[in-house]
């Protein structure tokens, strides 16, 4: 039941200055952010940001470059101003935490310009504890149309800063790239290339050999020298094209770019009035690990449609793509059969994964890397019959997960959909949109909405970054747009400190199917790609499944692998959605502690980079009224030789105690606190 208070209020203006003559102030509700919204000096609607009384964000402008009548940004005037508190809670059941506060602080600008074509812009400025967002509208006014060419929103930062920035070589990118370690200052680009081979190449071996386009993908993490993290990230994307950032060069300024539309003829959004755009968020913590709690993102989204979404349950999930379909102590052959299909399902059930995801190869004539538009996709390949295998894996408690291309299923979305409600099928992982542009952004909510109508839940897969729409789609349970294990196939770059990195970068706008649980663990100077293996030890493989939040958890490795191992045991009791999530400890890049609660459980994940350290956690966090039952797994002293050796510990634990762990070369540890 929502608790909620809505308090309209109108800001006085303040007295005028050299700078600007009129401003507008909204500050957070604990008081230490605050955003001035004003217009300068040429009459654009400019912004500022601070922290802790400090400057962070220094004058920014705003505004677009429209098709009809160029520019809108200079000679506005403010027609009028509203200011808007709220504070209530929603439950959230799919995500990082299950009751969330939503309270701010508002205001509402409406501007219009002075001459020409008057036409009417207005901005929507707030102010959580966790950060500044604002966003455009475009009220209903005699222009019906606006073709936006440029969104001219700027985020200036104060000062120089650490950044972590993920370079991507073009607009149509699935998000799957690490962040590189620069200066602000001193982002660069890479250069697009229209070869593919040639676009692997030096996007992921190497990005610093070209500085062209500049293009950065969200979201950009900033680290000050002077205690605070900022992170720009985007809400609440729909009717609208994703936003990308490009730099000023040699200062810590960037700006907006939009995603094109295809055909569009450098046309970036086509919308007609009224209409408003995505929300720019800026997250702001005293450190970037603090940024992993922030619900900003889900705050700003749509609430979801007021209808039964019991049916959305997180849960684990076998999977056969990493593993090749391999099979052991039997007497058929892996591959595509339904003798392996059985046999994964019965895996599942065994080790309590509420799902089994099939990947490709189920349907007859589609592969990963071949699209072929013509196929039909409710025609399974020879002797696999879904349904039967669906009601199999239903009398095991195991609900099936079918693989497709984005192209296959958009033919005929919904037959598609309603075949497979009728065949017993819980979810979808679609794959290979690649692309943010208006027209797949639009697609992706009517997708998710046609599945919803069929109780499917939906896993995207070659997907735009996460911008909190699984807010107002619940069944949208968990996404890629990571660069994940199966990079590990084909790239040595996929290392440690790419795993840490995530945490404080890709983690914070939402789920992120990386599918971890890789049980060959390879010492990083002899991991070679192309024959599964991962360059982590066993215990980092394990922290994962904690420390990277995805209610659906899909488990990358082969049933016997995990059968053959105990440690795989920590995965029958594992929840995949939480109550609360606390960041206890670490450094970007470098390491992770991260702590989760369900019910009185907790459960804490460690991440390390390739340098071994030693790290001491404070129990204080645990409720003071329970002992906990502890089981730990953690890198083995001879780990870093043997990175598949661990060791697992159980203690009886209070509140008032503290663990010591080691971390090996690229290693980590994972505990559960079971409250007795």
């Amino acid at each position: 039941m929502k608790i909620h208070k809505i308090i309209f209020l109108f800001l006085a203006i303040t007295a005028a200055t050299s700078t600007y003559s009129q401003s507008y102030k909204v500050v957070s509700p604990d008081k230490k952010i605050s955003s001035t919204v004003y217009l300068n000096s040429n009459k654009q609607l400019c912004y500022k940001v601070n922290y802790n009384n400090k400057e962070i964000l220094a004058p920014s402008g705003l505004g677009f470059v429209l098709l009809e009548g160029s520019e809108l940004k200079n000679n506005l005037k403010i027609v009028s101003q509203k200011a808007i508190s709220k504070d209530e809670y929603f439950p959230f059941k799919v995500g990082k935490i299950s009751n969330i506060r939503n309270n701010y602080n508002e205001i509402i600008i409406k501007t219009s310009e002075t001459a020409g074509l008057k036409r009417q812009m207005n901005v929507v400025f707030r102010a959580y504890n966790d950060g500044i967002a604002f966003r455009y509208i475009f009220p209903e006014q005699s222009i019906k149309t606006f073709k936006i060419i440029a969104e001219l929103s700027e985020f200036n930062f104060a000062e120089d800063a650490t950044c972590w920035a993920q370079h991507l070589p073009h607009f149509n990118w699935s998000y799957e790239k690490g962040f590189d370690k620069v200066a602000l200052s001193g982002i660069y680009g890479t250069l697009a290339l229209s070869n593919p081979i040639m676009q692997y190449l030096y996007c992921y071996e190497f990005p610093a050999a070209f500085n062209k386009n500049k293009l950065i993908g969200l979201p950009l993490v900033t680290e000050s020298k002077n205690g605070f993290a900022i992170a720009i990230a985007e809400a609440d994307l729909k009717n609208y094209g994703g936003m990308y950032l490009q730099n000023t060069p040699g200062k810590p300024q960037v700006h907006s770019v939009l995603s094109p539309l295809p055909d569009g003829n450098g046309i970036r959004v086509n919308i007609k009035t009224p209409q408003e755009t995505p929300w720019r968020a800026i997250m702001i913590a005293e450190n970037a690990g603090k940024l992993i709690e922030s619900n900003l993102l889900l705050n700003l989204n749509r609430p979801a449609a007021n209808i039964d979404w019991s049916w959305v349950k997180p849960g684990k999930s076998a999977w056969d793509f990493m593993s090749g379909r391999e099979v052991s102590g039997v007497n058929f052959k892996g591959g595509m059969n339904m003798e392996t299909l059985k046999y994964y399902v019965d895996f599942a059930s065994q080790y309590n994964l509420e799902y089994y995801t099939i990947d490709e190869g189920w349907v007859t004539g589609v592969s990963w890397f071949k699209e072929n538009p013509e196929v039909d996709q409710l025609k399974a390949a020879k002797g696999i019959d879904i349904p039967a295998l669906a009601k199999y894996a239903s009398e095991k408690n195991v609900g099936l997960f079918l693989w497709a291309r984005y192209d296959n299923i958009k033919s005929d979305m919904e037959k598609i959909f309603s075949t497979f409600q009728k065949w017993g099928i819980k979810g979808v992982k679609i794959d290979f949109m690649d692309s943010d542009d208006q027209n797949m952004v639009n697609w992706y909510e009517e997708c998710l909405a046609s599945a919803a109508k069929h109780h499917l839940l939906i896993n995207f897969h070659g997907a735009y970054k996460a911008t909190g729409l699984n807010k107002t789609y619940p069944n949208y349970i968990t996404q890629e747009g990571v660069k994940g294990i199966e990079w590990s196939n084909f790239t040595t770059t996929l290392d440690a400190t790419h795993n840490v990195t995530l945490a404080y970068t890709r983690l914070l706008v939402g789920p992120m199917d990386y599918t971890p649980g890789g049980f060959n663990n390879v010492r990083p100077d002899k991991f070679e790609y192309m024959k599964f293996a991962v360059a982590t030890t066993r215990a980092q493989q394990l922290a994962m499944t904690v420390v990277y939040e995805s209610p659906l958890l899909t488990l990358s490795d082969a049933p016997h692998n995990y059968r053959a191992n105990s440690e795989s045991d920590f995965f029958k009791t594992l929840p995949t959605a939480w109550d609360e999530t606390k960041f206890i400890t670490g450094t970007t890049g470098e390491y992770i502690v991260l702590a989760r609660r369900k019910g009185n459980d907790w459960f804490i994940g460690g991440l390390n980079n390739e340098i071994s350290r030693n790290v001491q956690i404070n129990l204080s966090f645990l409720n003071k009224d329970y002992k906990y039952r502890t089981v730990i797994y953690e890198d083995a002293a001879d780990a870093n030789e043997n990175p598949k050796k661990t060791n697992k510990r159980e203690l009886n634990l209070t509140s008032k105690e503290e663990i010591k762990l080691n971390m090996a070369n690229s290693g980590g540890f994972v505990i559960r606190f079971q409250a007795n």
